[in-house]
């Protein structure tokens, strides 16, 4: 039973990161392929119609995902049955939220285009949210084969389709179409083969009573990730608000898209060691304070080396690929991959609260930063422009984090000194190094940043080996 087991996990997990690649992948292609064919303010309005719509999918999921994981696992040992109350819930939420988004951006937008693009978007918030039903309920019952099927199908459908259409001629409503339809398509296949291959005859229950329960038992997951949503979503949403829409739209859409793109990889990590954590609060041996240590040492690591390729090589290589209409979003760029660090930081302490079965203090940490992302965002905009994004976004994101490091340091205090102070001054010296070696050549200044980073790390003991090695010696 125990290698069962084993090979069990093992296997959703390689599914689970198969789905994850193929997005990803989907995702960098568009940017790659549609930034250049429809153009600076084309792209900037089409990545302000998805940001739009993807503020408001936590509020058609409810939070319920987590739950949905949690009671199917449970199920053998007399849990009670939540998928036919939380279809009928889902279902509900779904179409509610779509109305809400079109609603709202109705009275916000003026603009014909902007309009034509957040009523198609509004059908692909009702898609989305059943996909993610149906998603969660394959990983419950530890079939993420259908996931990762599902994703290879949908999302290169939706590449290729969109691609060609664009190539036809046809502009952004039209890929905000197939976009849009795939998802639909996606949730009404998924639900197919739920009924079909897992839960044979399934109804939607209706019952206020579960659907209220359920409600109540989700709303600290929802609030946490609307919260973090718009820490990821806002800064385009907003900009364009205070902006309009032109040109800087799309500069800045592009630079976020790769923050987006590589902050999406970035989450799973802590994701994975959710299982670990929560086996090793239960013992209280102390590796949940490992992991923070280590969490924030590597978020370190991780955005300095991000930053050094940013400033090096990136540049250059984005106005390459997407034309010299985008040198703009080059000059964006390593702000855009340092904010991958504080998001890292974000998402892996969420799993030390998550481990520890602290689900409103995860809302609290997100409600903090949000704030502080909110009040400071228009004054920064305002005396830096473009780059005023990003600090508003950092400073919202560090904020998060320091609200979190508050809440924990009764269970997995940190050591400031080694896990934050030397950490960042080897980032410095890393930047530094490849920012004054810059003038003589840029692949040049890469290996001296990066040679830098490494010295650094090994000299100060920022480079958390034992840290990682103890923890990953979990018996439990």
């Amino acid at each position: 039973m125990e290698h069962t087991g084993l090979r069990s996990i093992l296997r959703n997990t390689t599914y689970l990161a198969g789905a994850r690649a193929v997005t990803v992948a989907a995702r960098a292609v568009y940017v790659l392929v549609i930034a250049g064919l429809l153009g600076p303010e084309l792209y900037g309005l089409f990545n302000y119609g998805l940001s739009w719509y993807l503020l408001f999918v936590p509020l058609a999921i409810l939070g319920l995902d987590f739950l949905l994981l949690c009671e199917i696992g449970r199920a053998r040992t007399g849990a009670p049955d939540v998928i036919p109350a939380s279809l009928a819930l889902r279902t509900l939420s779904s179409a509610l939220v779509a109305a809400l988004c079109l609603g709202l951006g109705w009275w916000l937008e003026s603009d014909p285009t902007a309009r034509a693009l957040l009523l198609v978007f509004a059908f692909a918030v009702m898609g989305r949210g059943l996909a993610s039903w149906t998603n969660a309920v394959f990983k419950g019952h530890e079939a993420s084969g259908f996931v990762l099927a599902q994703e290879v199908v949908f999302r290169l459908l939706e590449v290729l389709l969109g691609l060609a259409l664009l190539a036809a001629g046809h502009g952004v409503l039209v890929l905000a179409m197939v976009h849009a339809g795939a998802w639909i398509a996606q949730g009404a296949v998924g639900l197919y083969l739920v009924r079909r291959f897992l839960r044979p005859g399934l109804q939607a229950d209706w019952s206020l009573r579960p659907m209220l329960a359920l409600i109540g038992a989700g709303l600290p997951f929802l609030v946490a990730a609307f919260l973090l949503g718009w820490l990821m979503q806002g800064p385009l949403v907003l900009y364009r608000q205070l902006e309009g829409t032109d040109a800087p739209l799309g500069q800045l859409a592009l630079a976020l898209q790769v923050f987006v793109i590589i902050g999406s990889v970035v989450a799973e990590l802590g994701l994975a060691a959710v299982p670990v954590l929560t086996r090793a609060s239960e013992r209280q041996d102390g590796k949940t304070a490992l992991f923070v240590q280590g969490a924030l040492r590597a978020g370190w690591l991780l955005a300095a080396a991000l930053a050094v390729g940013g400033i090096t090589v990136g540049a250059p290589a984005l106005t390459w690929l997407f034309g010299p209409e985008y040198a703009s979003a080059g000059a964006l760029l390593p702000w855009a991959v340092l904010l991958v660090g504080p998001y890292f930081w974000v998402t892996s302490l969420r799993s030390v609260f998550v481990a520890h079965g602290r689900y409103w203090q995860i809302a609290g940490a997100m409600f903090a930063g949000a704030l502080v992302f909110s009040i400071i965002f228009v004054p920064l905009v305002g005396c830096c422009e473009l780059a005023g994004v990003f600090y508003a976004t950092g400073i919202g994101l560090i904020g998060t984090v320091a609200t979190q490091l508050l809440l924990l340091r009764g269970t997995d205090a940190v050591d400031p000194m080694g896990s934050m102070v030397l950490p960042g001054l080897v980032t410095l010296a890393a930047l530094g190094t490849a920012g004054g070696l810059l003038w003589l050549h840029p692949v040049l200044a890469l290996g001296g940043g990066f040679l830098a980073l490494a010295a650094g790390a090994l000299l100060t003991g920022t480079l958390p080996w034992r840290s990682i090695l103890q923890f990953l010696r979990d018996k439990g």
